[in-house]
């Protein structure tokens, strides 16, 4: 069934093409759907959601008085490197020479590559293995916690002038 639509999505952009002249096959990856309808038909870009936010936010503003920055991911692995939230906050505060802390309700597999990013460290929220509904309940508990042990170590690191984690050196 995947293969009988990826076939119709493509002759439906095949068709858009000879249409409208505009190629839509490595715009819309693979959905291929309504963003795609929404470039040929209405002149419309595609932007990822984290920048619409940054924007709306003015992140790249306040990040001038920032001394690190906080973002969170429910599960952190290799996928955060494709256009996920943590990894655009983190682009962007690279830019100012910023720390970047990620607190993850779980880390995954491949949060290696994240460093070069713009990552500095990436830190679960659970101490233990715990049921999940009770890390839903306890969340706001965890968060708190988690984030204090980094502004710890982020504040004594710094009191010496330096701070390196990972394989990046502040």
């Amino acid at each position: 069934m995947v293969e009988m639509l990826d076939k119709a999505l493509t002759s439906w952009a095949d068709l858009v093409e000879v249409k409208t002249g505009i190629h839509l096959h490595d715009k819309a990856g693979a959905a291929c759907g309504i963003g795609s309808a929404f470039q040929a038909f209405f002149n419309a870009e595609t932007k990822r959601g984290v920048d619409i936010v940054m924007e709306y936010t003015k992140l790249g503003e306040k990040l001038y008085d920032a001394d690190c920055v906080f973002t969170g991911e429910d599960l952190i692995d290799y996928l955060t490197a494709s256009e996920k939230t943590p990894m655009g906050v983190a682009q962007e505060a690279k830019k100012h020479g910023i720390p970047v802390f990620v607190l993850a309700g779980s880390i995954g597999t491949g949060i290696e590559a994240l460093y070069d990013h713009g990552i500095t460290s990436v830190h679960s929220l659970v101490k233990a293995p715990i049921p999940l509904k009770e890390a839903m309940e306890r969340g706001a508990e965890f968060l708190e916690f988690s984030a204090e042990q980094v502004m710890r170590t982020f504040l004594a690191a710094n009191s010496f002038g330096y701070c390196v984690f990972g394989r990046q050196q502040m």
